[in-house]
């Protein structure tokens, strides 16, 4: 993000275009972006368990919230997943089905998915969950993950559909029915909201494979498997809850590939060509971002 940062406020400066690979950001697509656009740039949401990867466990992916009372001195037991923290279907073993694999877990020893004690128990998340609050404008929002090379959108607890308003994650009838893909259960979605998804998600994958060739998929994010609490969802699903909030097009993306040996900070040689590629896709993103909201002069951009 830093990187992404630096890179577009150097060519604003010059007055100059962006080259990545095989694409070209003109000159003054670079103005527009700076200068008409809001950009809030998070550049480590979990700067505690991010030094911990980096220092003593490269594979850690939770924060650094202190171990229950009776854990003390268990190193598993330290951390909460905070991508499944926010207060969407927190609840998972309530508002999914009981055989649905959903990627959380209640237990704070779960090495990986501890969804934490109650929703934005953690202050990591509550920092997001304010810059939304904070700043109406946002209406787009990327948050950047490693790995899986994946470009991934709302919903992510079931299959989506477009037909039936009433099974929503707002409507209590459905829940303990949520998570199993087959069945009737689907998680609704605009048409146009999807193909707006769609839209800039085409945009970020064309140009991220044009850096290096790279081809990230683009997917709903249930197809990864289901899961709850997540900051897309959470994003996406506030205007939902609350009709006077903005609707926030939200996405996850895993850069970098699996194949590395470290795949959660790759050698600097291989994350130098990732910074690159994702530099180019959120670019790219911002691009069709302006596009979309063009022609809904209601919604601000950021």
């Amino acid at each position: 993000m830093i990187a992404f940062a630096e890179r577009l406020l150097s060519a604003w400066h010059a007055d100059k275009g962006i080259a990545i690979g095989k694409r070209r950001f003109r000159a003054p697509n670079v103005q527009r972006l700076v200068e008409d656009l809001t950009l809030y740039i998070v550049p480590q949401v979990n700067p505690d368990g991010r030094h911990h990867s980096f220092t003593v466990d490269p594979m850690w992916r939770k924060s650094r919230r202190p171990a229950p009372a009776g854990h003390a001195g268990e190193e598993r037991c330290i951390g909460v997943d905070l991508n499944r923290n926010f207060d969407f279907l927190w609840d998972f073993a309530k508002a999914f089905d009981p055989d649905a694999a959903v990627a959380c877990s209640t237990k704070p020893c779960d090495p990986e998915v501890y969804v934490g004690p109650r929703a934005f128990s953690e202050p990591e998340t509550r920092n997001v969950a304010s810059l939304l609050d904070e700043h109406p404008e946002i209406a787009f929002l990327v948050d950047l993950h490693s790995y899986g090379e994946l470009i991934m959108y709302s919903w992510g607890d079931d299959e989506n559909q477009t037909s039936d308003s009433s099974m929503a994650f707002t409507n209590m009838a459905w829940d303990g029915k949520r998570g199993m893909f087959g069945d009737r259960y689907r998680e609704f979605v605009l048409d146009d909201d999807r193909q707006s998804l769609v839209r800039l998600g085409t945009a970020m994958q064309a140009a991220i494979a044009a850096a290096r060739g790279r081809r990230y998929a683009l997917q709903q994010s249930a197809n990864l498997y289901p899961t709850a609490g997540t900051s897309d969802d959470y994003s996406y699903s506030r205007h939902l809850v609350d009709s006077s909030l903005t609707k926030v097009l939200a996405f996850t993306v895993e850069w970098g590939s699996q194949d590395n040996p470290t795949p959660f900070h790759p050698p600097y040689d291989e994350m130098k060509k990732i910074i690159a590629e994702v530099t180019s896709g959120l670019l790219a993103f911002c691009g069709e971002a302006v596009q979309i909201s063009s022609a809904n002069p209601l919604q601000e951009v950021s």
